[in-house]
């Protein structure tokens, strides 16, 4: 910071055929000044206890070298640390307590609202949108359950480029056949291996549940604005299943005969 005493010096110009007279602000530095008098050097640190045993130590100086800041980091150490994180073993559960479930609602909110870079343009009540999920958080009981309200949260963000996603979630199967939405109605375009379908049936019931119904409950948890990526999506998440798990369909065929089909969920790829 440095004080300084202004001043102003006028000049005159010609180009031959009109002169102007120039007024510029002259700046005379006198003395250097600092706010402080004591300043932060390399090696200070701040260190605080966090709870539970943990101690947080923060540098208040990075010193910039060529290629890295300085002090370099103890690559042994650093290899350690990443060794003894490669083993901790987590206990699988397909229940999530209480205080994780709020505080992934908690980071997924915080992460749209200050990090989404067009959240200025929403035309939505966020705040309402984390209150609703924290309260159905207290509720959830297994994993999925909690996905299902995290993604509730971000359905209404109608970006395609919007996820979450669980870690260590158990591999999803699909039946053999491809189908798509016409009109407003669930059609099979391939029945791949299964003999009992063919392209141009119409599905009508999934697990007893009518189709109309099964997707539009699907819909509320699918983020994006492009129509042919929230049909796809939202079949897909009605037809997901464990692996060899049995799907109940009522198909309407071409001849107006109705039927009921029975297909396993055994492809690791969606069709």
């Amino acid at each position: 910071m440095t004080s300084s005493e202004r001043n102003f010096e006028s000049e005159l110009i010609s180009d031959g055929k009109n002169r102007y007279l120039t007024i510029s602000d002259k700046v005379y530095n006198k003395t250097d000044s600092s706010f402080f008098k004591a300043t932060l050097k390399p090696g200070e640190v701040i260190s605080e206890n966090i709870g539970q045993g943990l101690l947080c130590t923060i540098p208040t100086v990075l010193p910039v070298s060529d290629n890295s800041v300085s002090p370099k980091a103890d690559k042994n150490n650093y290899d350690l640390l990443m060794m003894a994180l490669k083993n901790v073993q987590l206990k699988d559960s397909e229940v999530i307590a209480l205080p994780t479930r709020i505080a992934n609602v908690i980071i997924v909110w915080n992460s749209i609202r200050h990090f989404y870079p067009y959240f200025e343009d929403l035309n939505l009540n966020w705040e309402l949108q984390f209150e609703k999920a924290l309260e159905k958080s207290f509720t959830d009981i297994e994993r999925s359950d909690h996905l299902r309200t995290l993604e509730l949260l971000l359905a209404p963000l109608q970006d395609g480029h919007v996820s979450v996603r669980m870690l260590r979630n158990p591999k999803r199967y699909y039946p053999d056949f491809y189908s798509q939405i016409i009109e407003g109605k669930l059609y099979i375009v391939s029945a791949g291996s299964n003999k009992s379908l063919n392209a141009g049936d119409e599905i009508i019931e999934i697990d007893n549940v009518t189709v109309a119904q099964a997707l539009d409950e699907e819909k509320k948890y699918v983020s994006s604005g492009n129509v042919d990526l929230i049909n796809e999506r939202i079949i897909k998440r009605a037809l997901v299943r464990e692996k060899g798990e049995k799907i109940n369909l009522k198909i309407k065929h071409q001849d107006c005969d109705i039927s009921n089909v029975a297909v396993k969920a055994e492809l690791t790829a969606f069709r």
